[in-house]
């Protein structure tokens, strides 16, 4: 993720959702959303090589792309759309059914 400003991260959550390490700069939305060195790998804002590198690391090491990879997915497979709009509707339809005139 080349983002240099990001608000909550969604865009670091979701692929991490379907088991996906990120690689990304350290930046305010990033680093709320990806847990450095446990589901993926930051590096310092705009250091394009140390991006690359990050990236070659995970390419030429797949023990720990593997277990970056399965380390997101248990944490933030709770975040799929799946789950969240199923957790919406939940509160939604419980809210209505008691707060709906008689």
């Amino acid at each position: 993720m080349t983002s240099e400003k990001e608000g909550w991260g969604l865009s670091a959550v979701e692929p991490q959702t379907y088991g996906s390490p990120v690689v990304g700069y350290d930046v305010p939305g990033i680093h709320d959303s990806v847990q450095n060195g446990i589901s993926g790998i930051l590096v310092e804002s705009g250091n394009l090589g140390a991006l690359t590198d990050a990236l070659r690391e995970l390419a030429s090491d797949a023990d720990k792309c593997h277990r970056l990879a399965a380390k997101a997915l248990s944490l933030y497979k709770d975040y799929s759309w799946e789950n969240v709009f199923e957790d919406f509707y939940s509160v939604l339809t419980s809210e209505m059914a008691v707060n709906s005139p008689p």
